[in-house]
């Protein structure tokens, strides 16, 4: 029957999740992707193999995150903790959150679509308009902010797993990811800004650095280089304040980066240290009493093989049923005796 598909989908089910992995995806795609096609001025239009790839993938992610839109008014949501399937109150959470954005992003491809098709059918060398449109383009970065909501849907997900390995490791995926992501961002921008000034007729560090006419991947090389690791002095003509100014902006935000990428390690080990470390008393405890003993060295090895075995299946700890609704509480009890009914 088409009741299933008619129910509001859970915003925790396989459904949804999936869906929002695939939203993963593209919105790791665009923040790899686009930079460079804007400070390079990579043409969208299919004239060969390259650039239909990537009009291939435009049309894609502007189905997807269409279709997304329309997703958004079918997925239940939460309201105080509780999960809230009515239609009405679902639409009214959207459209006071994330709608107009949306909207606002999705009118904006189809902008770019149709500005650089008319500028480049036109062949009146309407560069302005085409500028225009690319530029539009940034705003899908924008996107990038519904990736928290799905990365902390997983981190809960995984957490409730009690394997603190996956937690950590996703922990530092997920900076290593942030950090190479904002050092794309900066390498793009960092050369789109050479690129701008001698176009307009400046001294950038493109010409001081002779990589103003090489190949586009070693002038990208040469900008990510710049970024990680600026040379100092750094090679700036006396007169560009506007690169002087990115080569001080650029200090601070990697600054700002890597010292909150080490706060998120940091506060991860101390939260799997906190879980684990009931387990690591217990444990110590078992030992001080074998050695108090005087077991045989066989024998403790035996043991403390099984202690770690039962600290592995031990049950969690007794529920703190003030946390939730007695309505929870009653559907929690059904579903741990459902085998039985």
């Amino acid at each position: 029957g088409i009741g299933p598909f008619l129910k509001p989908l859970h915003p925790h089910g396989r459904t949804r999740m999936g869906w929002d992995l695939a939203g993963v995806f593209l919105l790791v795609w665009d923040a790899m992707v686009l930079p460079p096609s804007l400070a390079w001025d990579l043409d969208m239009t299919p004239v060969d193999t390259a650039s239909s790839f990537l009009f291939g993938l435009f049309w894609l992610a502007f189905t997807f995150w269409s279709v997304d839109l329309l997703l958004n008014f079918h997925t239940c949501i939460y309201d105080k903790g509780r999960l809230v399937s009515d239609r009405s109150r679902i639409a009214k959470r959207y459209c006071g959150t994330w709608l107009l954005p949306d909207i606002a992003i999705l009118s904006v491809d189809l902008a770019t679509a149709s500005m650089s098709s008319s500028a480049n059918s036109a062949n009146t060398g309407n560069l302005r308009v085409l500028g225009l449109a690319r530029g539009l383009r940034v705003m899908r970065l924008l996107r990038l902010l519904k990736m928290t909501k799905v990365a902390s849907i997983l981190e809960d997900e995984i957490a409730g797993t009690g394997r603190e390995w996956i937690v950590l490791l996703i922990a530092l995926t997920k900076t290593a990811l942030s950090i190479i992501l904002a050092a794309h961002m900066l390498t793009c921008f960092w050369y789109w800004l050479g690129r701008t000034i001698s176009e307009g007729g400046g001294i950038s560090w493109l010409e001081i650095c002779e990589i103003r006419h090489v190949q586009a991947w070693v002038q990208y090389l040469h900008a990510l280089r710049w970024v990680i690791n600026a040379p100092a002095p750094a090679d700036i003509h006396a007169s560009s304040g506007v690169e002087r100014l990115f080569d001080i902006f650029q200090i601070v935000f990697t600054l700002c980066v890597i010292g909150s990428a080490i706060s998120k390690i940091t506060s991860t080990l101390s939260e799997l240290r906190l879980v684990s470390s009931e387990d690591t008393l217990r444990r110590r405890e078992v030992r001080v009493y074998l050695q108090r003993q005087n077991c045989n060295f066989e024998l403790t090895g035996r043991i403390m093989r099984f202690v770690d075995y039962k600290l592995m299946r031990k049950t969690l700890n007794p529920l703190d049923t003030s946390l939730i609704s007695d309505t929870l509480q009653m559907e929690l009890y059904v579903s741990q005796r459902s085998s039985y009914l």
